[in-house]
């Protein structure tokens, strides 16, 4: 992969190949619902282009950290896997 990360960063999935299909999808949900900006990555034995994770600039704490998918997470509320 070699583009730049869209706003909001990338979220490198590792031993992504590990899981089934249902399971990826929830995976993605998940995060979609934690940064729906996010380019998900899904990295090859380990390999991604640095471009796409490293010097970005594109994650922002304070407003990412205040997404309300990111306070139930914090608060161990369970989610699911529609994204909410």
């Amino acid at each position: 992969m070699t583009r730049a990360a869209p706003p909001g960063g990338a979220v490198v999935l590792l031993h992504i190949d590990k899981v089934d299909a249902a399971r990826r999808n929830e995976i993605n949900a998940v995060i979609k619902a934690l940064n729906p900006t996010a380019e998900i990555v899904q990295a090859d034995h380990g390999r991604v282009a640095l471009n796409t994770i490293l010097g970005t600039g594109t994650f922002d704490l304070e407003r990412d950290s205040a997404r309300p998918a990111w306070k139930r997470e914090l608060a161990g509320v369970p989610h699911s896997i529609n994204g909410a």
